[in-house]
């Protein structure tokens, strides 16, 4: 079997890498040839033997002054500047490009939006990776409470149906109908974090946690040799640069004072494609807090007796998975949701983003580090423990890969 891996080009981060990544290396495991599809600087964290195609780089940012804040993908793609004409086709046709060059039988697909588009033209069926807030329906009522909000969306979805119109596809409602039209449909969580999905008319297979090996999960030195047994905080912001978001450098500097000093061990991850928080001191002058710009998210989650984080959904089923009490700070629709399913299974406390005082953040961390105790933290990361998300998406493929065969026969 030949599957192109493809991660969204609207944002450059790890988030979604690593999980095609995780796919990348159980295909090559089992014998199938891969292709990524994906940014340059995802190309030295891929296995060996998978073929490496750059994708159309980002464009421009939105206008500021329009903005009504995020509570859908759809203000994400406006704000990552995907409503131009010119943009959308230059990617889309990127992509067909690199399907008629490697030639998949199956294509992987990790929140994409255009290749609802270019997989349809080149006739490739699709396995697409989605979440709750990735559903037309999440947030619906926001159009109707924001009328200027929605006259943006409609502009937006106007764009999006010219260039469906170009190629001789039906227009769609919402821009997510190009991921949830796919021929296979999974989510990399499980019914207890994310019931939603299970009552769709489109079947959802729920297959847990992607987390890739190698890299990701390995101990770097400095943390294989510490043998200070103090708690472990481990804090990461994403390298996701949002309008009223929490990577701020401001953020960054109060959970530096909060812990500086405080008989905690302190690892906070910066973010590979993040420069904000770069001008923070590498070490505390008590060597108890540690920047990096780079962690391995899953070996650091192996130690940790607590994670702060902006409710991001690798990072939560990570915790998850490790049970790791999480302080959440939600600064956008997708991370509030996540932050209630980690609320409502026992394993996460939020603090507003209005709240945050290097007190208040001391006060919830101790608060929140009694939570992995929990009769439903344990369940849940029990559950989790049983899935085994990459090589059930490969089983998947090659059942649809099976069925399209039969069909063309």
């Amino acid at each position: 079997m030949r599957v192109l891996l493809v991660t969204s080009n609207w944002t450059e981060t790890l988030g979604h890498a690593v999980r095609a990544i995780a796919v990348a290396q159980r295909l090559i495991e089992e014998g199938h040839e891969v292709g990524f599809l994906g940014f340059p600087s995802y190309e030295e964290l891929l296995p060996q033997g998978v073929q490496f195609f750059p994708c159309e780089s980002l464009p421009p940012g939105y206008d500021r002054d329009i903005f009504f804040g995020n509570h859908t993908y759809e203000d994400v793609v406006y704000v990552a500047g995907h409503t131009k004409d010119s943009h959308i086709i230059s990617t889309v046709e990127r992509e067909r490009e690199v399907i008629r060059s490697f030639q998949p039988d199956m294509i992987f697909n990790d929140e994409q939006f255009t290749i609802g588009i270019s997989a349809r033209l080149e006739h490739i069926p699709v396995t697409a990776l989605v979440t709750w807030p990735l559903h037309p329906e999440f947030n619906r009522d926001m159009e109707q409470r924001l009328p200027e909000r929605r006259a943006i969306l409609m502009r937006s979805r106007n764009c999006w149906n010219r260039i469906l119109r170009k190629y001789g596809l039906a227009p769609i409602a919402h821009l997510s109908e190009l991921l949830y039209a796919s021929d296979c449909l999974i989510t990399p969580t499980i019914p207890m974090l994310e019931p939603e999905l299970k009552g769709l008319s489109s079947q959802v297979h729920y297959v847990g946690p992607l987390e890739p090996a190698g890299l990701f999960d390995s101990e770097p030195e400095w943390l294989a040799d510490d043998k200070d047994d103090r708690p472990l905080i481990f804090i990461y912001l994403s390298s996701l640069q949002l309008p009223d978001g929490v990577n701020t450098e401001e953020s960054f500097a109060k959970l530096y004072e909060a812990f500086d000093g405080q008989g905690y061990r302190v690892v906070m991850a910066l973010g590979k494609f993040n420069t904000i928080g770069s001008n923070l001191p590498t070490r505390s002058a008590d060597g108890s807090i540690r920047v990096e710009t780079f962690v391995p998210g899953p070996a650091l989650m192996k130690r940790a007796a607590l994670a702060i984080y902006p409710a991001t959904h690798s990072m939560m089923l990570s915790a998850a998975r490790h049970r790791v009490p999480s302080l959440l700070l939600p600064d956008m629709f997708e991370r509030q949701y996540n932050a209630r399913c980690m609320e409502r299974a026992g394993l996460g406390s939020s603090l507003p983003l209005m709240n945050m005082t290097p007190a208040s953040i001391l006060t919830a961390c101790e608060a929140t580090r009694r939570l992995g105790n929990l009769p439903a933290a344990k369940a849940l990361q029990e559950e989790l423990a049983r899935m085994d998300g990459p090589g059930q998406i490969v089983r998947l493929m090659e059942a649809q890969l099976q069925a399209s065969e039969e069909m063309s026969c």
